[in-house]
Parts: structure tokens; C-alpha cells; sequence
């Protein structure tokens, strides 16, 4: 309840209403049961900035499954989406979240773009974000890094795309690993 409680309040504390957000969420889980499985904050987060603000173009850093995209195209439907993960040919891509077999990276991949094609407001690129900087993008309104986790792949994300964030835009950050223990293996 405690835990709850400063929730709440850090919602209300920039203008959002976090129980608004997650009855908004209730509602379309009801229609999309597939976004219960991998349910965060950062999803309360994403409908509470939906109910409060106008979004107009968003930049998403890790696309993983797409499920997260799916919701932010719900959440933003008039919104432009650019969704960026590595290439499927990356051996980063490969060598992560168990799709180093063939077939199960196969299936993984198939999913994925499926989802992506349901999003009408969503671009896929396949780059790695470090190549962030070689790209002409338009500024953002929100901007979600959910690429690597560890340093300093994030720190990297994070200064790259924070040049494209619009005035009084929004980024958010997932999961920053703060245990050096945790950091990207190969670094």
C-alpha cells in the first residue's frame, strides 16, 4: 500500500492521474489479453501521458517482441511511430533472449512483424541504435529506450536520441541496471 501510495503521488506530482491511466489499460487489456504477460509501470506510464497529452510522433529504442509497440499504437493512434531493433542478421540479435536456435528465432521474427503489421502509425527499422546518429529524424514528442539495459549501450542511447526530443517532450528509460554486475556481459 505504501508502495502504492508513492506511486500515486509521483504520478499527481507531474500532472498525471495513474488511476485514470490503469482503468484506460483495464480496458484494453480486455481487447488485447497478450499485453497482460509482459504488464509494467511503464505501460501505466504510457496510457497516464496519453489521457493528459497530444502525442504526435514517437521514437521507440528496442522493439523486442512488439508487443510494447502494439500499445503504444493503441494508446497513440494518431501518433507516427519509429520502432528501431537490431537486424535480424545482427549477432547481438542472435545471441540474445534465447534465439540463438534457427527455428525459434524463425518463429520469433514472424511474430513480431505481425504484430508491427497490425500497427497502422508504426515504421520499422531494423539498425542498431548506436547508429542513431547517422539518421535525420524529425524531433520526437516521446521518445522510449528499452534497447540494451546495461553501460554503456543505454548511456549511448540516451545521448544519442536525446538530440531529437522535442521541447518539452518526454523520454523515458526502462530498466537501467545500476549493479556493475549486471552490465552488458561483453563490456
Amino acid at each position: 500500500q505504501d508502495i502504492l501510495f508513492k506511486q500515486n503521488n509521483l504520478y499527481a506530482h507531474i500532472g498525471l492521474d495513474r488511476d485514470k491511466a490503469l482503468k484506460s489499460l483495464a480496458g484494453i487489456s480486455s481487447d488485447y489479453p497478450e499485453f497482460e504477460v509482459m504488464r509494467s509501470e511503464h505501460h501505466t506510464l504510457f496510457a497516464a501521458v496519453s489521457l493528459k497529452h497530444r502525442i504526435k510522433s514517437i521514437l521507440e529504442i528496442g522493439t523486442y517482441s512488439a508487443s510494447c509497440t502494439k500499445l503504444l499504437s493503441i494508446l497513440y493512434p494518431d501518433a507516427e511511430i519509429i520502432t528501431m531493433d537490431l537486424p535480424d542478421d545482427d549477432p547481438i540479435f542472435s545471441q540474445t533472449y534465447n534465439r540463438d536456435k534457427k527455428e525459434e528465432r524463425k518463429k520469433f521474427i514472424n511474430e513480431r512483424n505481425s504484430l508491427i503489421e497490425s500497427c497502422g502509425n508504426v515504421t520499422f527499422m531494423q539498425k542498431n541504435s548506436l547508429e542513431l546518429t547517422h539518421n535525420k529524424f524529425p524531433k520526437f514528442d516521446l521518445i522510449w529506450v528499452d534497447g540494451a539495459h546495461g553501460y554503456p549501450i543505454i548511456a549511448m542511447d540516451i545521448v544519442n536520441s536525446l538530440s531529437y526530443l522535442e521541447k518539452n517532450g518526454f523520454m523515458f528509460i526502462d530498466d537501467v541496471w545500476k549493479d556493475k554486475s549486471k552490465n552488458e556481459s561483453h563490456y
